[in-house]
C-alpha cells in the first residue's frame, strides 16, 4: 500500500515534522539505545526500514532522480538518528538504508541505482560502526512477476540475474563508503521449489560479494505487515520445520 496517498502523505509528514514525528522518531531511538546500550545480544540498529519517498504525488521528481530523496531527505534524518544514538551508545552498530524505489526500479529486469548517500550517517570516523542495509526480491524485477504470490519457476534465470545486479550495486556502494553490506531481508517465500530458488539466487548472490545476510522471516510474531502469515517462516503454523526451504 505504499503508493496510496493516505501513505504517501503520512510519510511525507513525518520528514517534515509535522506534529513533532521526526522529533518523535529520535525520541525513540534515544530511548532504545539508552535501553540496548549494554545488552550484548543486540549488534546494532537499524534507523529506518524501507523508507519511502513521500510524498510523490507533489514533488515527482522524487521518483524521476533515484538518488534525490536518499541524499536531501533520508541522509540528514540518518546523520541525526546517529547522533542520537551515539548520546546513549557509542559502540554498536548503525544500520543505513536507501529507499527501495526508485532506488531499485521494477523496469528491464529490474535495475539498480547507486545509494545517494555522501557519506555513512555517522562520518569517516565512525565506519567501523556503520553497515550498509539493503533488501532484495525478485518481485522487484517487474511490476507482474509476483502475481501468483511468489516468483515462479520459470522466472528462475531473470530472478537469479536481478538478485546478482542488485548485490553487485550495493557492494559498489558498500566499498564506496568502506562498510561492511549485509541484505537484512530477502526471501520472503513458502515451502516450495520457488521459494528454493529464490533463496538460492539470492544467497549465491552475497556469497560473490562476502555480504552477511539474514532471511525474512524467521517466524511470524503475527506480522501485521506481510501477507504471508506464518508461511514466510521457517515453521509451519503447527510448529514443523520447512523441511525444503532449510
Amino acid at each position: 500500500m505504499y503508493t496510496a496517498p493516505e501513505v504517501a502523505s503520512a510519510f511525507a509528514s513525518l520528514y517534515a515534522n509535522e506534529d513533532g514525528l521526526m522529533d518523535k522518531l529520535f525520541a525513540y531511538w534515544s530511548i532504545v539505545s539508552d535501553k540496548f546500550s549494554q545488552n550484548p545480544n543486540v549488534i546494532g540498529y537499524d534507523i529506518f526500514n524501507e523508507p519511502w519517498p513521500a510524498n510523490m504525488y507533489h514533488d515527482a521528481s522524487l521518483f524521476d532522480h533515484p538518488a534525490k530523496f536518499d541524499k536531501t531527505i533520508l541522509f540528514p534524518m540518518a546523520q541525526k538518528a546517529n547522533k542520537v544514538v551515539r548520546e546513549k551508545d557509542s559502540e554498536k552498530m548503525i544500520f543505513f538504508e536507501g529507499a527501495q524505489f526508485p532506488d531499485t526500479q521494477p523496469f528491464f529486469g529490474g535495475k539498480t541505482y547507486p545509494l545517494g548517500f555522501p557519506e555513512t550517517p555517522g562520518g569517516d570516523s565512525e565506519v567501523d560502526k556503520q553497515v550498509l542495509n539493503d533488501h532484495t526480491y525478485c518481485c522487484q524485477a517487474a511490476a507482474s512477476i509476483c502475481d501468483s504470490g511468489e516468483p515462479p519457476i520459470a522466472k528462475e534465470k531473470e530472478c537469479r540475474k536481478f538478485h546478482a545486479q542488485k548485490v553487485e550495486v550495493r557492494a559498489i556502494d558498500a566499498e564506496r563508503y568502506h562498510v561492511p553490506l549485509i541484505f537484512s531481508e530477502f526471501g520472503a517465500c513458502f515451502d516450495g521449489q520457488e521459494c528454493a530458488n529464490e533463496i538460492n539466487s539470492s544467497t549465491d548472490a552475497f556469497d560473490d560479494h562476502l555480504a552477511s545476510w539474514a532471511y525474512w522471516q524467521y517466524k511470524s510474531f503475527s506480522d501485521f505487515t506481510t501477507t504471508g502469515g506464518t508461511r514466510e517462516g521457517m515453521f509451519n503454523s503447527d510448529g514443523t520445520p520447512q523441511a525444503l526451504k532449510l
